[in-house]
């Protein structure tokens, strides 16, 4: 069964929900990210998807939190960079 992600921005953190029946959730403090890394290779650019990695103060041992594969990453790492300035 593959498991079912969400990714959620607001304009305190960013949030990570992975599961179906048991539900995983990762969340890193805007005031927390250092970097913004964006990656989007030819087929992306063509379909308009990417992943963005942020790059976080040790966000639960775990220094990024990964967006994989989602519609729009321009437009997200936009909002992304708007948000934490």
């Amino acid at each position: 069964m593959e498991k079912n992600t969400s990714y959620v921005i607001t304009n305190k953190r960013v949030i990570i929900k992975t599961g179906i029946i048991g539900i995983d959730y990762t969340d890193a403090n805007l005031s927390k990210i250092n970097n913004i890394f964006f990656k989007q290779g030819i087929l992306g650019r063509i379909f308009n998807y990417g992943s963005i990695w942020i790059a976080t103060a040790g966000v639960m041992g775990m220094p990024f939190v990964e967006f994989k594969s989602i519609r729009n990453p321009k437009g997200t790492l936009r909002l992304l960079k708007k948000l934490i300035s």
